[in-house]
């Protein structure tokens, strides 16, 4: 058995969020953020 490393689980997380409850959604301290994407040359 593996577990996932806190990058994994936190990519994991943010992948699904959108499909949990709202109670589990509230219970967890996140906040969604809009930010400028810088472009690549």
């Amino acid at each position: 058995m593996r577990g996932w490393s806190r990058k994994e689980l936190l990519e994991k997380l943010f992948a699904r969020f959108d499909q949990l409850r709202e109670e589990n959604q509230l219970a967890l301290p996140l906040k969604r953020v809009w930010m400028v994407a810088q472009q690549d040359d």
